[in-house]
């Protein structure tokens, strides 16, 4: 009797342990920031997490039992995204997808796959995935588990940087003064159209060029040069350093510059931007008077 009442016992301690285990763990998934979405062996929704259903502004029961296809567009078409853009569903992703879907039938598991979810408002909200299978005890596949990131703020950030790089590049080329970018080592890498206008040059002709070998190599240029290198080495910057450059046809144009260093985010030297503007109709202008 005593052996049958301590078997009970035991019982209702592992029970209240599973319980416990159990409510644990649901507290781990539903605490997680990234979203948890869990799927039978015929890929119904059996759970999902907070997280998972703040994504999607839904709520559980709305989705619990869908088949986990139903989430995603299906067709090919023009979707309005969540960063704000539209979205280009094409063959090209459907197969991507088909081929991911496949490599996890194969494998097992996949990860990083980029996808689209579909929103309470019908708004894709793009997504990285990493799926892997459930097994039970004897290897048979029994569902599978997907941890979904919300990548929305990272495409906005995408976004504002191709607008950001966009602006930057009008700026760059509608300058009625050149721009020259140079790396560390004084090698040109970017000249901008007034550059080209004024030296008679395509930028490709100038790309890879040491920015001295623009000028005049006689001992006076390179003396003048030298206390140049000098200041930027020591300030950082030269404001309205002059001298002349050599255009295309062989004629100097005589130039007015002012350079400054640019820093990568460690502070290390890692190229130099100059703005240079054409001094020939000043000097005309002196040379008149």
């Amino acid at each position: 009797m005593k052996d049958r009442d301590k078997t009970k016992e035991q019982l209702i301690s592992e029970l209240v342990e599973t319980r416990e285990t159990k409510d644990f763990l649901d507290n781990i998934i539903d605490s997680l920031l990234d979203s948890i979405i869990i799927t039978d062996a015929k890929g119904c929704i059996t759970r999902t997490n907070r997280s998972f259903l703040h994504m999607l502004d839904c709520k559980e029961e709305a989705i619990s039992g869908k088949y986990i296809g139903e989430l995603s567009p299906q067709k090919e078409g023009i979707y309005e995204s969540a960063t704000g853009e539209s979205v280009e569903i094409n063959k090209e992703f459907l197969d991507y997808r088909k081929t991911c879907m496949s490599r996890l039938v194969e494998e097992g598991k996949i990860f990083n796959m980029k996808d689209y979810y579909i929103s309470k408002d019908n708004k894709v909200v793009p997504i990285e995935s990493s799926i892997v299978y459930l097994n039970n005890k004897s290897g048979d596949r029994i569902g599978t588990v997907g941890i979904i990131r919300d990548i929305t703020e990272m495409k906005k950030a995408e976004k504002e940087n191709r607008e950001t790089r966009a602006f930057l590049e009008i700026v760059f080329n509608t300058s009625t003064d050149g721009i020259m970018v140079a790396d560390r080592i004084g090698c040109i890498v970017r000249v901008n159209r007034a550059i080209e206008q004024m030296l008679g040059f395509r930028e490709d002709e100038l790309i890879g060029k040491y920015t001295i070998e623009l000028g005049p190599e006689d001992e006076m240029h390179k003396i003048i040069r030298e206390h140049m290198i000098g200041d930027l080495l020591e300030e950082g910057h030269v404001e309205n350093w002059e001298t002349v450059w050599y255009r295309k046809d062989g004629s100097l144009c005589p130039v007015e510059i002012n350079i400054t260093f640019l820093k990568d985010p460690e502070g290390n030297v890692s190229g130099a931007v100059a703005v240079i503007r054409d001094a020939s109709g000043r000097n005309k202008m002196e040379h008149k008077d």
